[in-house]
C-alpha cells in the first residue's frame, strides 16, 4: 500500500511539475538569472526564473524553470550562462498566447565548455511551461564547427514554430553560415543530450552571418537585429533561405546604436510599422540606451534617446504597450546591472507620447529591483488567451481619401467560424444600413487584414460599424467609428486633412479669379486668399497649422456668386 501511494504521489508530481496558475492579462513577465551580473570570466551555468509583475511593479509570483531534464514529460533542463550578457531575451508570440525564452541543457554550476543542447522554452497563457524543444550544439567537444553557439533570442507566430537568433549558426560541419534557424515545436523531444548525432536539424534561413542579437515578428513579418541595424527577413515569416533587408536610415558611424531588442508599432493601422523603440547593446551618453525612431518618407529617423548614468547601463531589453486612443507608448525596460555594482538590476517604466521625442530628461520610474545576487534580463507583456468571442478584432479605422471616398481598414488577431463582415453606415449613429460585405477567413489564429472603400459617403459625419457574422448565423457588432466626409456644394469642395492642410477643389468653365476665406464659429475671419482658376478642375492646398480644432465656414466668391461650406477640423 505504501509503495502504491508513493508511486501515485510521484506520478502526480511529474504530471504537474510545470502546472501553474494562468498569467494575468496586462501584467509583465521578467526573465531572471539566479546570479548577479559578474565579469565574463565567470562562465558557469545558473538557474533561471520567470517572474510575473503587476504594471505597478508588485511581484505576483516567481516561476522556477527546472534545470533537470524530465524523461517522462520530455521537458529538458534549462539554465542560463552567467557571463551571457547578451542573452536572456523574452518575446511574446504574435498571437499573444506564449512567452518564448531560451537557455541551455547544461547543469547548474557546469561551465559552458561542456557541450549540450540549446533549448527553447514556451510559457503558455495558462501557466504551462514547455521546454521540450532543442537544437544541438555539436557532436563532440573536439568538433570545431558549432551547430549553434550562443542562443540569444527566439520568437514565434503561434507557438508551433520558433525562429531563433544567436551566434555560430552554421548550416553544416563545413561551416556554411546560415544566420537564423526555424525550429518546429518539440523538435528532438525525448532524444538524450548524450546522443547529439541523433538530433534532427532545424531549417536554416540563410540571411547572412555575424552576431545576431535579437529576432521578433510584427504584423506577420519576421525581423532580426545585429550590431549594424535592424533587418527585415524576406516576406512574411519564411521557413526557407531568405534575404535580410537593412532598415533605411541607420547610421554606419562609430557612434551608432547597436540595436539589441526592438519593438515595432503600427500607429496608423495600415499594418505597416512606423514607430520603433530599441534598446542598444552599446548604451552610452552618446548613443543612448533606449532609442526612438519614426518612419518618415521610407526612412527611419531618430527621435531621441535616453541615457542616465548608473540607471541605464546594460539596459538591453524592453517591452512596449501602445495605446491607439491616446497615442501613448508605455515602455517597460530592464537592466542586468553592472559588474561594479553601481547600477542595480531593475525594471523601469517610461511613458512616451507619439509626437514627443525621448531625451535624458524623460522620466524613468523604477518599478522593481532584482533580489540580491540575481539579475533581470528580458521583459515581455504577459501572455493571454485568444478572445472568447468568435473573432478578435484588433483594429478598426477609417480615413478620408483625396477623392472624397472613405477607406475603412480592420484586422483580426484570430477568427472562429467567421463567415463574413457586414459594413454598416449611419448619419446619426443610431440608424445603420448595410453598404457592403467582406468574406471572412473561417477559423484562423493568424493576423488577417481587411479593407473596404465607401465611394459615396454621406455629407458630414459618417458613422461606421462592422457586424461579424458566423457560419451559424450568429453575429456580433464592433465599436462605432466616426469619419468626417467631404462637404460639397456644386463645383466647390473643401475638407481638412489630418496633416493640418485644407484641401480646396473648384471646377470652372473659364479662367477667372476667385476669393476664398475661412471664418470660425464666432464669425471671425481667420484666412483669406485670392485664387487664380484655370478652365476645368482646380486643386489647392492651404496650410492651417495654427488653426485649433473646431467648426469653420469655408466661403468661395466666384463670378459674384458666393458658396459656403461647413467644415469640422
Amino acid at each position: 500500500m505504501k509503495k502504491l501511494l508513493l508511486l501515485t504521489t510521484l506520478l502526480f508530481c511529474i504530471a504537474f511539475v510545470y502546472a501553474q496558475t494562468a498569467f494575468t492579462s496586462g501584467n509583465l513577465v521578467v526573465y531572471r538569472y539566479n546570479s548577479a551580473l559578474t565579469a565574463s570570466s565567470n562562465t558557469k551555468n545558473i538557474a533561471v526564473f520567470l517572474d510575473e509583475y503587476k504594471p505597478d511593479g508588485t511581484l505576483v509570483r516567481s516561476i522556477p524553470i527546472s534545470a533537470t531534464t524530465n524523461t517522462t514529460t520530455g521537458d529538458r533542463g534549462l539554465t542560463g550562462i552567467n557571463s551571457g550578457h547578451q542573452e536572456g531575451t523574452l518575446t511574446r508570440s504574435a498571437d499573444g498566447r506564449y512567452i518564448i525564452f531560451c537557455g541551455y541543457e547544461i547543469d547548474v554550476n557546469a561551465t559552458t565548455t561542456n557541450y549540450g543542447p540549446r533549448v527553447i522554452g514556451r510559457a503558455s497563457f495558462d501557466g504551462t511551461i514547455n521546454t521540450a524543444t532543442a537544437v544541438k550544439h555539436r557532436n563532440t567537444l573536439s568538433e570545431t564547427a558549432n551547430m549553434i553557439s550562443s542562443i540569444r533570442a527566439a520568437t514565434s507566430v503561434d507557438g508551433t514554430t520558433f525562429w531563433v537568433a544567436g551566434t555560430g549558426l552554421n548550416k553544416t560541419v563545413d561551416g556554411t553560415v546560415a544566420g537564423m534557424i526555424a525550429v518546429p515545436f518539440e523538435l528532438n523531444k525525448g532524444i538524450a543530450k548524450s546522443e547529439p548525432e541523433n538530433f534532427s536539424l532545424p531549417t536554416y534561413i540563410g540571411v547572412g552571418g555575424g552576431a545576431f542579437f535579437n529576432t521578433n515578428i510584427f504584423y506577420n513579418q519576421l525581423y532580426y537585429s545585429t550590431t549594424a541595424s535592424v533587418y527585415k527577413v524576406g516576406t512574411g515569416v519564411p521557413t526557407s533561405s531568405s534575404t535580410g533587408t537593412l532598415f533605411e536610415g541607420f547610421s554606419t558611424s562609430s557612434t551608432k546604436p547597436n540595436p539589441f531588442q526592438f519593438i515595432l508599432i503600427d500607429t496608423d493601422n495600415d499594418q505597416q510599422p512606423d514607430l520603433m523603440y530599441l534598446a542598444t547593446d552599446n548604451g552610452s551618453s552618446t548613443v543612448g540606451a533606449i532609442c526612438k525612431y519614426k518612419l518618415e518618407s521610407g526612412s527611419w529617423v531618430n527621435k531621441g534617446s535616453i541615457w542616465k548614468d548608473n540607471i541605464t547601463n546594460n539596459m538591453r531589453w524592453l517591452a512596449v504597450k501602445y495605446d491607439q486612443a491616446t497615442t501613448t507608448a508605455t515602455i517597460y525596460c530592464t537592466t542586468a546591472g553592472t559588474t561594479d555594482g553601481n547600477t542595480p538590476s531593475a525594471l523601469y517604466k517610461v511613458e512616451n507620447a507619439l509626437n514627443d521625442n525621448l531625451s535624458n530628461s524623460t522620466t524613468m520610474t523604477k518599478l522593481a529591483t532584482a533580489p540580491a545576487n540575481t539579475s533581470f534580463r528580458g521583459v515581455a507583456l504577459a501572455p493571454e488567451p485568444l478572445s472568447a468571442t468568435p473573432v478578435k478584432l484588433s483594429s478598426f479605422n477609417g480615413k478620408l481619401n483625396s477623392s472624397g471616398s472613405i477607406h475603412l481598414t480592420w484586422s483580426t488577431a484570430s477568427e472562429q467560424n467567421n463567415s463574413y463582415f457586414e459594413i454598416l453606415r449611419s448619419a446619426d449613429k443610431d440608424n445603420f444600413t448595410t453598404i457592403g460585405n467582406m468574406t471572412g477567413n473561417g477559423t484562423s489564429n493568424t493576423i488577417h487584414n481587411y479593407s473596404f472603400t465607401d465611394e459615396k459617403p454621406l455629407p458630414g459625419t459618417n458613422y461606421y460599424q462592422l457586424n461579424q457574422v458566423d457560419f451559424d448565423g450568429k453575429s456580433e457588432k464592433s465599436t462605432v467609428i466616426a469619419i468626417n466626409a467631404i462637404f460639397e456644394t456644386g463645383s466647390f469642395r473643401a475638407f481638412f486633412k489630418p496633416d493640418n492642410m485644407l484641401e480646396l477643389s473648384v471646377t470652372t468653365t473659364k479662367e477667372e479669379q476667385a476669393t476664398f476665406y475661412l471664418t470660425d464659429a464666432s464669425g471671425k475671419q481667420v484666412l483669406s486668399e485670392r485664387i487664380f482658376l484655370q478652365n476645368g478642375k482646380n486643386n489647392k492646398s492651404v496650410v492651417v497649422n495654427s488653426l485649433p480644432p473646431g467648426i469653420y465656414i469655408a466661403t468661395l466668391v466666384l463670378s459674384n456668386n458666393k458658396t459656403s461650406i461647413k467644415l469640422i477640423k
